[in-house]
C-alpha cells in the first residue's frame, strides 16, 4: 500500500470515527435526530454533503481494489524442468545475503531488498558500516561476494547490487 492509499485509509477512518460518534452522541441523548437533520439538510450543505459522500464511495472502492488485487511475485524461479518448477522465495534470498555480508568485517547492520529483474535479480543494500574503511573497497568486495554467494546457492543471474552506506557506526566503550 503506497503512501496515496494510506493517506485515504486514514481520511476514510476518520470519517469512520466521527460517523461512530455522532452515533453515541445520538444514543446518549446528547445530539437529537432533529439537531442532525437541521445541521446536515439544510438547502446550502447539500452540494457539499453529495461530494463529501461521493469522494468516500468512490475511496472506499479503491481501498476495496487495494486490498483485493494480487501482490507482486514475491518467489524467483531457480529451475524448470520436466518434472517441474524449483523457487526460492525472496525473503529466503534477503536472509541469505545478510547473513554473507554480516561476516565482513567493519560490517555493522546490512538490510538487503531484493527484486526480480530482467531474467534476473536486482539487490539493494543499505549499510551501516564501521567509519574506518574503505567504502569503494568495501563496496566492491560486498557485491562481489553477494554475486558469488547468491549465483553458487540458487544459480540465479544478478543484475545489479547496489550498494548504500547509510551510517557509519561507531564503536562505544562499555562502562563496567
Amino acid at each position: 500500500m503506497g503512501p496515496f492509499d494510506r493517506g485515504l485509509l486514514a481520511i476514510c477512518s476518520l470519517a469512520v470515527s466521527a460517523a461512530a460518534l455522532i452515533g453515541v452522541l445520538l444514543l446518549t441523548g446528547v445530539l437529537t435526530v432533529a439537531q442532525l437533520q437541521i445541521i446536515i439538510f439544510r438547502p446550502e450543505h447539500r452540494e457539499v454533503a453529495v461530494v463529501v459522500l461521493g469522494a468516500f464511495f468512490l475511496g472506499g472502492l479503491r481501498l476495496l481494489w487495494v486490498s483485493l488485487r494480487r501482490k507482486k511475485e514475491s518467489q524467483a524461479i531457480i529451475d524448470e524442468s520436466a518434472l517441474g518448477q524449483v523457487r526460492v522465495s525472496l525473503v529466503a534470498l534477503e536472509n541469505l545475503i545478510t547473513k554473507a555480508v554480516s561476516s565482513v568485517p567493519g560490517i555493522r547492520e546490512v538490510r538487503p531488498k531484493v527484486g526480480a529483474e530482467n531474467g534476473g535479480i536486482g539487490i539493494r543494500l543499505k549499510v551501516i558500516a564501521s567509519p574506518d574503511l574503505n567504502v569503494p573497497e568495501l563496496s566492491r568486495q560486498i557485491q562481489q561476494m553477494v554475486q558469488d554467494k547468491v549465483r553458487d546457492v540458487t544459480g540465479l543471474t544478478v543484475n545489479r547490487i547496489k550498494v548504500e552506506i547509510v551510517n557509519f557506526a561507531i564503536a562505544k566503550g562499555r562502562v563496567e
